[in-house]
């Protein structure tokens, strides 16, 4: 399996366990991308999910990124 795929997996396990908890509000089914930044600076891999899901979940996406990252599962990588 691809690092992107992995780390696709691991957002899309956050995702749902935020929602699951509460912590954010139900989106239907996503598509999410891992990209690689333009810039170094920017870190390793991206994904710009909380920008997709703000019209749907009418949440700030600092909120929604803050809520994926605070459910993201360990992972041995």
């Amino acid at each position: 399996m691809q690092i992107t795929q992995i780390l696709a997996n691991l957002v899309a396990e956050a995702l749902e366990s935020a929602q699951a908890t509460g912590s954010l509000p139900a989106a239907g089914e996503v598509e999410i991308k891992i990209e690689r930044p333009k810039l170094a600076e920017h870190g390793d891999f991206s994904t710009s999910l909380p920008l997709t899901l703000v019209r749907t979940m009418r949440v700030p996406p600092i909120q929604i990124a803050t809520a994926i990252v605070d459910a993201m599962p360990q992972h041995e990588m």
